[in-house]
């Protein structure tokens, strides 16, 4: 038996021969065909939970959360004489790898992303998680106050603000190799227009709504008039509207994606944290740091400041229309309910941070 376990947890199970595979309560028979292996479960570095593997043949895939890979170190135990790389010896995974047994039997590691799920920033780090909560991940460390997350799945970035250090940074998926890209006052919200090649965000204290192209150059401010705390945004380029709340005496406001005048739609008052729309719906949805979620019309009518109660401290809102889903993260915990009513409220996995304004999933 050939068993590999990666430093940040991961392991894989493979046999020279078909014959049955025991671990954890279960067992396989692997062959050369296509199987799922149980990945175990190890707290160390940045996985902080299970994973599964893909082998087919000599060849193993494992999906990882977005996490750095360029120095993975490999604990692997088998029944060959030898086997190079040497078990224990630092990797970098960013492209395949190749183990020989007995320099006869060869097995290509390849190790992918997974992107689609929940991505927050929790004070002085950057999180994922899965789905359905199962599976977690740091993936950036170090930095004063995170806050608003994007990601560009067409050309592979992760685009992240520090408002204590008044920057946007552009990395990796993974969160490797990032380079600033934004120095700004204090950026928060953000949010992407890929096809127009756009980002946006909102400056806290420079009391403006901003973009630039993607790679951070040509910046400019959209706002004619000071917009008190701009703290969060959302877009709608078919119509060519951006929609954002502000923090400090809370407004909710639109105005045009190519820049100009704002127009204040509601005042509901509290702390300004969330905004999302659901265009096809008319619907926008936002929370103020208290015990509830509320929408309304695209156009500030129809207010239901009760579409969802007895919560504590929600911040960041995502929407899963494809799966009638809203989503929130409070100062503990990510949670879920039914997008057309509110019902079925559903814990999904912890935040344990006491401020997640910036908050994004990622079908």
């Amino acid at each position: 038996m050939w068993q590999r376990q990666v430093g940040h947890g991961c392991r894989w199970l493979e046999h020279r021969r078909p014959h049955r595979l025991g671990g954890r309560g279960h067992a396989r028979r692997l062959g050369t065909g296509h199987h799922r292996v149980r990945v175990s479960r190890r707290r160390q570095r940045r996985l902080d939970s299970d994973v599964e593997g893909v082998i087919n043949g000599t060849n193993i895939t494992l999906t990882l959360p977005a996490i750095d890979v360029t120095a993975l170190v490999p604990t692997i135990t088998h029944t060959a004489t030898t086997i190079s790389p040497m078990s224990g010896a630092a990797t970098d995974f960013t492209s395949a790898v190749t183990y020989t047994l007995d320099d006869t039997v060869s097995y290509t590691v390849n190790v992918e992303f997974e992107v689609a799920g929940f991505w927050w920033g929790g004070s002085t780090h950057l999180y994922w998680a899965s789905a359905d909560g199962s599976h977690t991940a740091t993936v950036v460390s170090g930095l004063q106050l995170a806050i608003g997350v994007a990601v560009d799945q067409v050309n592979g970035y992760l685009y992240y603000s520090d408002d204590n250090a008044g920057t946007i940074t552009r990395s990796d998926l993974n969160g490797a190799n990032g380079t600033v890209i934004v120095n700004g006052t204090s950026p928060a919200g953000l949010a992407l227009d890929v096809s127009a090649g756009k980002l946006y965000w909102a400056d806290v204290s420079a009391n403006a709504i901003m973009r630039a192209d993607l790679d951070g150059s040509n910046p400019q401010t959209l706002n004619t008039d000071p917009i008190q705390s701009p703290i969060n945004l959302a877009l709608d380029p078919a119509n060519n509207r951006l929609f954002f709340i502000t923090y400090n005496t809370t407004h909710l406001g639109t105005m045009a994606m190519s820049g100009g005048a704002d127009t204040t739609l509601l005042s509901p008052g509290g702390q300004g944290i969330g905004v999302v729309i659901d265009v096809d719906a008319n619907k926008m949805y936002f929370s103020i740091r208290g015990d509830s979620i509320s929408r309304c019309d695209l156009d500030g009518r129809n207010l239901d400041a009760t579409f969802i109660t007895g919560e504590s401290n929600v911040h960041g809102l995502a929407l899963g229309i494809a799966n009638n889903k809203i989503y929130w993260a409070t100062t503990t915990t990510i949670r879920s309910a039914n997008l057309a009513d509110g019902s079925n409220k559903q814990d999904i996995t912890d935040t344990n941070y006491t401020y997640v304004p910036g908050f994004i999933f990622v079908k």
